[in-house]
C-alpha cells in the first residue's frame, strides 16, 4: 500500500502534562468557522503501541519502522521527496513543511530476513523503540475552505490529520511532538493545509513552535541514535 503525505512537526523533551494548557488548547471543541463536533479527546488516547525503527539514512530523508498495532504488523518504508522551506502559520510558530511517500507492507509480505533485522534483541545497536501514546484528530479539507472535522477512524478522500503524541525512547528518556499531515500532497493542498494549520495553531500556548524543534521523524531519530554513541 503507498501512501502520500504533506507535513510538519515538531518535537519537545520532556514528558506531556495530560490535563496542561497544551492538552486543553489542543482538545477545544471550536476552532472551524464550520463549528464544533462532539467528540471528547483524552489519553491513552487513539492509540497507544511501540514502533521499531532502523535508522539508515544520514541526511533523514528516510524512514524504516516495523509498526504493532490493533491491525497487526507491518514494515512502513517512507521517503522524503521535497522540502517545501520554512512556513509561518502564527506569529509563534515557523515549520518545516515536506512532502513524503510511504509503501506500507504487511508481515506476511515482509522476507524473513527483513523481519531478524528488527529483532531488537539481535540488531539492538541499530534500532530504536519508540512507544506511543496520541490523540488524534481528522478534518476533510474542502476546495472551497468549508473545512469540516470528522471523527478520526472517517475514511475521507482529502485531508488533514492533528496528533499530540507522547514519546518514550527505548523505555527511558521522555518526548512528545505535534504534528500535521495531510493527504494528498497534490498541487492544491498546500493552501488548504497552511490554511488549516493556522486556524488550528491559533491560541497556542506552549513551548515554541520554531525551526529549531521542527523536523520529521527521521531527523529526530538521528538525533536520538547519536545520543548512544
Amino acid at each position: 500500500m503507498r501512501l502520500a503525505s504533506h507535513e510538519v512537526r515538531w518535537f519537545f523533551q520532556g514528558d506531556l502534562d495530560e490535563s496542561g494548557k497544551v492538552y486543553a488548547w489542543f482538545s477545544r471543541q471550536s476552532w472551524l468557522p464550520s463549528g464544533a463536533i462532539d467528540m471528547e479527546f483524552k489519553w491513552p488516547g487513539f492509540d497507544g503501541r511501540e514502533d521499531v525503527y532502523c535508522v539508515v539514512a544520514p541526511l533523514g530523508d528516510l524512514g524504516l519502522k516495523w509498526r504493532n498495532d490493533e491491525k497487526g504488523t507491518y514494515l512502513d518504508v517512507k521517503g522524503r521527496v521535497a522540502e517545501l522551506g520554512p512556513v509561518k502559520f502564527q506569529s509563534n510558530a515557523v515549520g518545516r513543511v515536506e512532502r513524503w511517500v510511504k509503501w506500507q507492507y504487511s508481515n506476511a509480505a515482509v522476507p524473513e530476513g527483513i523481519r531478524e533485522a528488527f529483532d531488537i534483541k539481535g540488531h539492538k545497536q541499530d534500532l530504536i523503540r519508540i512507544k506511543k501514546n496520541r490523540i488524534l484528530r481528522k478534518v476533510r479539507l474542502d476546495a472551497f475552505g468549508n473545512d469540516e472535522e470528522v471523527l478520526a477512524k472517517a475514511i475521507v478522500d482529502r485531508g488533514l490529520n492533528i496528533e499530540l503524541t507522547k514519546l518514550r525512547v527505548d523505555e527511558g528518556a521522555a518526548f512528545w511532538t505535534l504534528g500535521f499531515e495531510a493527504f494528498p500532497p497534490d498541487d492544491e493542498q498546500h493552501s488548504a493545509f497552511h490554511r488549516a494549520v493556522c486556524l488550528f495553531l491559533d491560541g497556542y500556548c506552549g513551548p515554541s513552535l520554531d525551526l529549531e524543534r521542527s523536523k520529521s521523524y527521521a531527523e529526530w531519530l538521528i538525533e536520538r541514535a547519536a545520543q548512544r554513541r
